[in-house]
């Protein structure tokens, strides 16, 4: 251990991710795990696809009983998240609809379970949380609350989903030694500050690690519509889709669940009928169980691409993906570079973005 308070060395924690998860972890990601462990709030800001996630789970390695919750915007992605910390021999659980039951409390209060992965709706409404937070034993082991997708407290908590603005307000209900944990991708000026004033991040006496979010290994492209919009035929321009090819591995980004369906449409136009399965539809109004087996498909190249709203786009990592496309234009430059960040996940792949905008 370093002199700092006991705080594991770069050198311990190197070999500790290396005999756990089998690769070094970057410096990075070694600097936000020692702020945590210093009881510090963070602000992790570095590209899509960086490994983000190691952050969180880097602090556990260190801290056999310690517990973190993890403030998720898609149970997609806790879904995810628990098999990660599974695999490294750790307890987690993603509390849904369907999982969060007086039992499934109860062994969280009992210490069963090390990550306990939620929304910013649930862990704000429901009323088993305030029974733990008044728990002792588990506050005593309660160490931080990180935030996966933080900008979304800023883009998302005034309107879309306004619990996200208000997670700011467990810090005057949890104990004063819980620290916060932010994490993003894109986290310009204007969000930043933001966040941290909706968190109560103090900017001087908190840890920001900042890296830029360039992709050099996609190649960014504006496409002028040729066709009226409303027929969406030059998604199969885009695609280069014939009738003796695949498309490259692919991702259509709209802004709302028609818009994607009307997507999917007109990309069957494009397609033999044989191959029309390939391409899907994929959005918040279908079935957890459905976007699970449609991202394995994906990932598994049984599936060409999808055609979806962040509800397939957040915190997705297939590292296949070649083509990104939205459709129209987007709310914030967060929420474009966020979607075109899905591409070249492999750091070996050159892929592209296209952009698609009337003329």
């Amino acid at each position: 251990m370093s002199a700092n308070n006991n705080i594991p060395s770069v050198e311990e924690i190197r070999s500790a991710v290396k005999s756990t998860f089998g690769f070094t972890p970057c410096p990075w990601q070694i600097q936000s795990a020692q702020a945590q462990l210093a009881k510090k709030d963070v602000i992790t800001i570095s590209p899509t696809g960086s490994r983000k996630t190691l952050c969180f789970w880097i602090p556990l390695l260190f801290d056999d009983n310690g517990i973190i919750i993890l403030v998720t915007p898609l149970n997609i992605l806790g879904d995810k998240n628990v098999r990660e910390i599974e695999a490294i021999g750790k307890t987690a659980i993603c509390l849904t609809a369907q999982s969060a039951t007086d039992e499934a409390f109860k062994a969280i209060a009992a210490l069963e379970y090390q990550v306990i992965i939620v929304s910013p709706e649930r862990i704000l409404s429901d009323t088993h949380f305030d029974a733990l937070w008044k728990n002792q034993r588990f506050t005593s082991w309660f160490r931080n609350i990180t935030i996966d997708e933080a900008h979304c407290v800023s883009e998302w908590g005034d309107g879309f989903r306004p619990e996200y603005g208000e997670i700011g307000r467990l810090r005057w209900i949890i104990p004063r030694h819980v620290t916060f944990h932010a994490t993003s991708a894109t986290m310009p000026p204007h969000v930043l500050r933001d966040v941290q004033k909706k968190l109560h991040i103090d900017p001087h006496s908190s840890v920001k690690i900042h890296r830029a979010n360039d992709r050099p290994n996609i190649h960014l492209m504006v496409v002028e519509m040729i066709y009226p919009a409303k027929t969406k035929y030059d998604l199969i321009r885009a695609l280069g889709l014939d009738q003796n090819s695949r498309p490259p591995p692919f991702m259509v980004f709209d802004n709302t669940r028609v818009q994607a369906e009307c997507s999917w449409e007109a990309i069957q136009l494009g397609l033999p009928a044989e191959f029309r399965e390939k391409v899907v539809w994929f959005h918040s109004g279908m079935s957890s169980e459905f976007r699970a087996e449609k991202i394995e498909k994906l990932r598994s190249g049984e599936l060409w691409g999808i055609c979806c709203t962040d509800a397939a786009g957040m915190g997705l990592d297939i590292r296949s993906i070649e083509l990104v496309i939205q459709w129209g234009h987007t709310k914030s430059l967060c929420t474009l570079m966020q979607r075109f960040g899905h591409a070249a996940r492999d750091p070996n792949r050159e892929a592209t973005a296209i952009y698609i905008v009337e003329p």
